[in-house]
Formats: structure tokens, sequence, C-alpha cells
């Protein structure tokens, strides 16, 4: 079922599109979202690491409780060596 619009309809959509449609684009352009001055403190602290086991960093038996560090060393991410008690 086509629908038959006269033309000066047809130009009065275009028109009111065209308007509606720079009015976004200039809102977009225009609008910045500024965060709060001072920031909020995230909840929950630093959130949960999770070992899902996909590389070889993230494989294996062993699940560390140590919380992770920036350090590119991998020496210094190794927990230590278990010792027996004397």
């Amino acid at each position: 079922m086509a629908l038959d619009y006269p033309e000066e309809h047809r130009r009065e959509a275009l028109g009111i599109t065209a308007a509606v449609v720079l009015l976004l684009a200039l809102i977009c352009f225009f609008l910045k979202f500024n965060g709060p001055n001072p920031p909020i403190e995230p909840l929950g602290g630093d959130g949960v690491e999770l070992n899902y086991g996909l590389d070889a960093a993230g494989s294996g038996d062993v699940q560390t409780l140590a919380t992770a560090n920036a350090s590119l060393n991998k020496e210094d991410s190794r927990p230590p060596a278990a010792q027996p008690n004397p």
C-alpha cells in the first residue's frame, strides 16, 4: 500500500527533518561531559582479578592471592619459594 503525499508536504517534511538532524548534530558537536570536581572515589576498591587461564601467565593449578603490580620483571610477581619449617 503506497502512500502518496502531495509535493508540498514532502518539502515540509524535508525541511523539518533537516532542521532536526542539524539540531542533533550541533548538540553532539557542542556537548561536553565534565566530571565532578573532585572526582568521586570508586566503589568497591580496585575490583577482583580473575585467573581465566587463557595464556601462559594465567594457566596452571596454583591460584595466588597476591595483588597485581605494574612491574615488568617476572621475578617480582613470582610467589616466594616454599621453605619447610625446621
